[in-house]
C-alpha cells in the first residue's frame, strides 16, 4: 500500500504553495473578512494555473487527476486560508456532477468548470443541519418536461456567489434513499441570504426554493436515482 506522497504529488503541493505565498498574503485575507472584497485575482490566478480543471475527467476537458491530488491541493489553501470560489466549485459542485451527471451533462459543467468559466455550490442541508441525503425533504415535482423544487437549503457553501447550485431534493412521497435526485440551478433562479459567520472567507447561504423550474437537461442524471 502506498501511503507515501509521489515525487510529482510533492512537486505539486510545492507549486500550490509557492503561488499561495505570493499571491495569497494575510493583508488579502483580511480584507476579504474585513471588507467583504472578492479574491478575483486569486481565483483568475487559479485559474491561469489549471486548478479548477484537476479532478475533471480528460474526456471534460480537465486534468482528471485524482482525491490525493486535490488533498494536496486543499491542504495548502488551508494552510493559507485562501478564500475564494475554489472549495465548494472543485470539491462539491463539480464531484456531485462528475458521480451523477451523464456524458453529455459531464462535458458541458465540468467543461466550464475547467475553464474557469463557471463556479458551483451545493446545497444538501436543510432545517436540522443534517447534510444526509436522506434526511432531504425538499420536493422535486415533475411538470410536463421541467421539474419544479420546492424548500429550503441551509449552510450553502458560496450559495450567494456561485453561478450553479446543485439542489438535491427528492420526488413526492419518498423517504430516505429513495427518489432523490440532483439538479443544477442557475443562481438567478434562487433566492440566497448569506449568514453571518466567524469566518467570511467561507461564505455561507440560506437558499430558497420557490417553485424553481428545472429543465431536463439540468436533471442530473436519471431523476429519483442519486442516492448512490
Amino acid at each position: 500500500m502506498q501511503l507515501d506522497f509521489t515525487p510529482e504529488q510533492d512537486e505539486l503541493r510545492d507549486s500550490v504553495r509557492t503561488m499561495l505565498t505570493n499571491e495569497c498574503p494575510m493583508a488579502l485575507v483580511r480584507e476579504v473578512f474585513e471588507k467583504g472584497t472578492r479574491p478575483d485575482a486569486l481565483w483568475a490566478h487559479m485559474v491561469e494555473l489549471g486548478w479548477p480543471a484537476l479532478t475533471v475527467p480528460e474526456a471534460a476537458g480537465g486534468l482528471g487527476l485524482g482525491a490525493v491530488e486535490l488533498a494536496v491541493v486543499v491542504e495548502e489553501l488551508g494552510r493559507a486560508m485562501a478564500p475564494g470560489p475554489f472549495l465548494a466549485t472543485v470539491t462539491q459542485f463539480a464531484a456531485v456532477v462528475r458521480e451523477v451527471g451523464d456524458d453529455a451533462q459531464r462535458h458541458r459543467f465540468l467543461g466550464a468548470v475547467a475553464a474557469g468559466e463557471t463556479t458551483g455550490a451545493l446545497a444538501i442541508a436543510e432545517g436540522p443541519g443534517s447534510f444526509d441525503p436522506a434526511q432531504v425533504t425538499a420536493t422535486a415535482t415533475t411538470d410536463g418536461d421541467d421539474v419544479v423544487l420546492t424548500g429550503t437549503k441551509h449552510f450553502v457553501l458560496d450559495g450567494a456567489a456561485a453561478d450553479e447550485v446543485v439542489v438535491v431534493a427528492r420526488a413526492p412521497r419518498t423517504t430516505g434513499d429513495d427518489g432523490l435526485g440532483a439538479y443544477v440551478v442557475a443562481r438567478s433562479q434562487l433566492a440566497a441570504e448569506p449568514i453571518a459567520t466567524l469566518d467570511r472567507s467561507r461564505p455561507i447561504a440560506t437558499v430558497a426554493l420557490d417553485h424553481v423550474r428545472v429543465p431536463r437537461d439540468r436533471v442530473l442524471g436519471v431523476p429519483g436515482e442519486a442516492s448512490a
